[in-house]
């Protein structure tokens, strides 16, 4: 509530000044298409959904710069595993959430995704296009800690301390890797270790 409050604020603010992030863009058409189209924003919605999960899940683990920057495949398979395994071997307490606090938690999810979604879609695509494109994981990592919030509790595993630190070194490897990878992006220091064959 705070978000939305701070949000109708900024609006009045900035009431009038509007611009698109594509020159194919025109944020007035697209909400026109949106208000008279509904059912058809809902199709685009959930194909977007479908295709660009992906996606989505990729670059908020991360792909840097200028998205030009990924990491390993292992790391994109490994890291949601990693953070599963965390969760669930770090849930000693005995909490529980309220059903009416996992329908709060997880509507504000879905209605922070919807306006995300229909944010992206008014400045980035062009009207009335099937998908939203300029989707990017770093938009939903405030998302992700209610969502992960919704499985604690539920997931208990209780790991060895050895299986632990495998996990948190696991965790230290992939950083250190995200580290280099960013360092020979800006910094080119291992010119002669990427090359193509």
């Amino acid at each position: 509530m705070i978000s939305l409050l701070g949000l109708i604020f900024w609006q009045n603010i900035i009431n009038g000044l509007s611009f698109n992030l594509s020159p194919n863009a025109n944020s007035l058409q697209q909400l026109y298409f949106i208000l008279n189209n509904p059912f058809s924003y809902l199709v685009v919605l959930l194909k977007t959904l479908i295709i660009k999960t992906p996606r989505i899940i990729i670059t908020m683990i991360g792909v840097f710069g200028w998205q030009d920057t990924r990491l390993d495949f292992l790391t994109y398979i490994l890291y949601p595993i990693l953070i599963i395994l965390s969760i669930a071997s770090e849930s000693k307490i005995d909490f529980k959430f309220e059903k009416w606090q996992i329908y709060l938690i997880s509507f504000d999810i879905i209605f922070s995704v919807f306006i995300i979604f229909t944010e992206v879609y008014l400045m980035w695509s062009e009207v009335a296009s099937p998908i939203i494109y300029g989707l990017n994981g770093k938009y939903f990592i405030p998302i992700a800690l209610p969502f992960l919030l919704l499985f604690y509790g539920r997931l208990k595993l209780n790991l060895p301390k050895n299986i632990k630190l495998l996990i948190y070194l696991a965790v230290i490897l992939i950083l250190i890797s995200s580290d280099l990878s960013l360092l020979h992006r800006f910094y080119d220091l291992t010119p002669n270790l990427y090359y193509k064959i």
